[in-house]
């Protein structure tokens, strides 16, 4: 038979269980007492113990993991729609309000014709390498765009 539908299976009887039995009613004065969180005399809650050493060298390895999904700020959308606009003041212009910094050699020119929606700096860039061959790289946050080749 299959594991995961087993686990499956059995968990879902677990978890329908546990919902049935916390849906009773309490009869008389010990479902009284317990609504009101008293428990009767005869029960005894064990102490919690403290994680043991192994459990929390697991939960730190955790944390470290770089594999670990972080969530990372949203790079910033914008449309770009020019029509036989300057290269050099396009690829200027797609910074501004980004976190990208961008450097544009002055022998770069041309003219750009572009309608993208909803895409990022690098999206942006990726387009305009694929469409017109113009070259960059890039450098943390520093996008450069360098001389073209002769």
């Amino acid at each position: 038979m299959n594991k995961d539908y087993t686990m499956k299976n059995t968990l879902a009887i677990a978890l329908l269980s546990a919902g049935l039995t916390g849906c009773a009613n309490f009869p008389g004065l010990e479902g009284q007492r317990a609504m009101q969180g008293e428990r009767p005399e005869n029960t005894r809650v064990a102490p919690l113990s403290a994680p043991t050493q192994a459990v929390r060298d697991a939960i730190l390895e955790a944390a470290r993991d770089p594999g670990m999904v972080v969530t990372k700020p949203t790079e910033p959308r914008f449309n770009l729609n020019v029509n036989q606009a300057k290269a050099h003041e396009v690829f200027l212009g797609m910074a501004n309000g980004t976190p990208w910094s961008m450097m544009v050699h002055p022998d770069v020119s041309g003219t750009l014709t572009l309608d993208l929606k909803s895409v990022t700096v690098p999206e942006a860039m990726e387009s305009i390498r694929a469409l017109y061959g113009y070259d960059y790289e890039i450098q943390g946050r520093r996008i450069i765009v360098p001389s073209p080749a002769v």
